[in-house]
């Protein structure tokens, strides 16, 4: 099943690389990050899926053939994370498979993403980073409204900062 829209253009068949993982006890494929400048993705995909030429695309939820490049078994132990995405990740993931053989594959679609897609059963964890700006808190006030029903526990990875660096004297410093 996949667990998003994958838009593509008629005329050519088109072959959108994929991460799945049996969650739930059914296989789900997920997109990952495609264009010219991502080239680690055929590296982590776990299959293609094409999209035939005269179609625009494959609906979410919609079941599409896998053309794998692991064995299922291999996929039945894989950690499907959707979500945002994070360096901790691909940390964990590189942890994991040289203690365990355990591989966690992930697929970047944006904090909410991730909710809707763990809400929907698509995924074992999300990636979330949502600041609630009524209480300066991340994530709890999302995970009780996009989950309200759900036995979630949520697990802080790391606290960081982000911003620019600007040379001294720009004049926007």
């Amino acid at each position: 099943m996949l667990t998003r829209k994958v838009n593509s253009h008629t005329g050519d068949d088109d072959f959108v690389r994929v991460a799945v993982g049996e969650v739930n006890g059914r296989f789900v494929t997920t997109p990952i990050s495609r264009g010219a400048g991502v080239i680690t993705s055929l590296v982590r995909a776990d299959g293609i899926v094409r999209i035939p030429r005269f179609s625009e695309g494959a609906d979410a939820g919609s079941e599409v053939t896998v053309h794998l490049y692991r064995d299922a078994r291999d996929l039945a132990q894989t950690i499907l994370a959707i979500g945002s995405h994070d360096l901790t990740l691909d940390l964990i993931a590189q942890f994991l498979a040289e203690r365990s053989g355990t591989r966690l594959a992930s697929a970047n679609v944006g904090s909410l993403g991730g909710l809707v897609a763990l809400r929907r059963g698509e995924c074992h964890l999300a990636g979330s980073h949502l600041l609630d700006p009524e209480t300066g808190i991340y994530n709890q006030s999302y995970v009780r409204r996009y989950l309200p029903n759900e036995d979630v526990v949520q697990v802080t990875l790391v606290g960081r900062e982000q911003g620019w660096l600007v040379p001294s004297g720009n004049p926007k410093n």
